[in-house]
């Protein structure tokens, strides 16, 4: 039983080290992907905290005028009232293509653009609620990069409350 438990810590420490190791050696446009990833995630999931660990604590969006603080209010109320009558589940899911997404590294700034397109889930049925060219700013911070301003143009549909 004491092997098993020190295999078994051997192995996750393993993991871990190695995750460690890949995630120091990646470039910085797969870091940044990795965050816009995270954040999408993080939306899907309804997990705020997720999406606000990829701003800055001086981030503004441009377009709309919100800051960190506003959009952290937001989520919070999406993520809460925006549900499907029938499943109780969150009412929008986020998708971005990784085929959409360029990401131009100049030293410790970066610029994305990307497509974001939000569906509107009932059930098992989806339908595009808001797709929005998006552009975000990028700054190397000692946790990282994140995104420090940012702007959208809608393509189609409205944007989300």
């Amino acid at each position: 039983m004491q092997r098993f438990l020190l295999s078994a810590i051997a192995t996750i420490a393993a993991v871990f080290g190695i995750r460690a190791i890949v995630h120091a050696l990646a470039s910085d446009p797969t870091k940044i992907r990795w965050v816009i990833e995270d954040m999408a995630s993080g939306f899907n999931d309804t997990r705020t905290g997720r999406v606000l660990d990829g701003l800055s604590r001086d981030f503004l969006d441009e377009t709309w005028g919100a800051d960190r603080e506003m959009v952290h209010a937001g989520l919070a109320h999406m993520f809460f009232e925006e549900k499907d009558e029938a499943t109780k589940r969150f009412l929008y899911r986020l998708e971005i293509r990784e085929d959409e997404l360029s990401i131009d590294v100049d030293g410790t700034q970066a610029s994305t653009n990307f497509i974001a397109r939000f569906f509107e889930v009932h059930g098992a049925k989806e339908t595009t609620a808001w797709t929005a060219r998006m552009h975000a700013d990028f700054v190397k911070t000692d946790d990282g990069w994140k995104v420090r301003r940012s702007q959208s143009k809608s393509l189609e549909g409205t944007r989300l409350h």
